[in-house]
């Protein structure tokens, strides 16, 4: 196993350990808690995603390398859609945030054509290079090439399903639904329902209740979706093409994307030459 760089991690999460070397590439380690079995499952499972997808310009660039145990990115330092959203709204124009819908929904696409299911799509997901152009990353979770799924989507973008059936595209679709809503609104579904992290050092009693919390609200927002009810969408910029995801009326990326750019249009939205 190669080490691991001594300086702290740029993420952790529950699939891997991510580093920053040289300020230009992201070195994704396993996190073996997770598979301590089989520790490099999940950073396999994405090298073959990455590898398989091949360069595009909607998907994070992936570097090859000779190893199995790390994988390693190019470093995009505008970060990840979401928070790049809530640094900067006040300055960002309506069209670039409807040219990253559209590129979002093709990167969806353009996965879905490799038959891969990315699994845990969320706004988070996608990052902006130099140009601001939305990159699709994190593929440790997805089923890849007909093999199972090693994940799920969090509460706010998980179409309500049994959870030992397989992860699909329809899965996916509903996922996007609601990372579209993210973008239109800068926050997840139901953000309401959940508390506020606290970013200090708290007691271990907090952290216990902090969690407790989001637990109680992830089964709200189940019951909810569950229930067909959704968050009002009526004043988002693309609140039909939204809405069309949670309901299950589309049934490819295409047809999400097609729907996407008439709802654009219509609001005004569509002079950008990249939508």
């Amino acid at each position: 196993m190669s080490a691991k760089p001594s300086h702290a991690p740029l993420h952790l999460s529950i699939f891997s350990q991510v580093y920053l070397i040289d300020g230009k590439i992201v070195r994704k380690f396993p996190e073996e808690s997770s598979y301590p079995d089989d520790p490099t499952i999940a950073i396999l499972n994405e090298k073959v995603a990455y590898e398989h997808i091949g360069n595009h310009p909607r998907i994070a660039q992936w570097i090859p390398s000779d190893t199995d145990d790390y994988i390693d990115l190019e470093y995009y330092p505008n970060g990840n859609i979401l928070d790049y959203l809530n640094n900067y709204r006040d300055e960002i124009a309506p069209d670039l945030v409807a040219r990253w819908g559209s590129q979002i929904i093709e990167s969806i696409a353009v996965i879905h054509a490799k038959d891969i299911i990315h699994s845990d799509l969320n706004l988070k997901q996608v990052l902006l290079d130099d140009n601001l152009n939305a990159r699709l990353s994190d593929f440790n979770a997805s089923a890849c090439l007909g093999q199972p799924a090693l994940g799920y989507e969090k509460a706010t973008h998980c179409l309500p399903r049994d959870q030992q059936d397989p992860n699909t595209v329809q899965s996916d679709l509903f996922a996007l639904g609601s990372t579209l809503y993210e973008l239109a609104h800068g926050k997840g579904p139901y953000s309401e329902l959940y508390p506020q992290p606290d970013t200090s050092i708290q007691p271990e009693d907090a952290q216990i209740s902090y969690y407790k919390l989001r637990e109680q609200a992830d089964q709200k927002v189940e019951h909810l979706f569950s229930q067909k009810i959704f968050p009002d969408v009526s004043g988002s910029f693309c609140g039909c093409t939204i809405r069309g995801c949670w309901e299950e009326r589309f049934t490819s990326a295409e047809e999400v994307l097609s729907s996407y750019k008439d709802e654009i249009t219509k609001s005004g939205l569509g002079g950008d030459d990249h939508i």
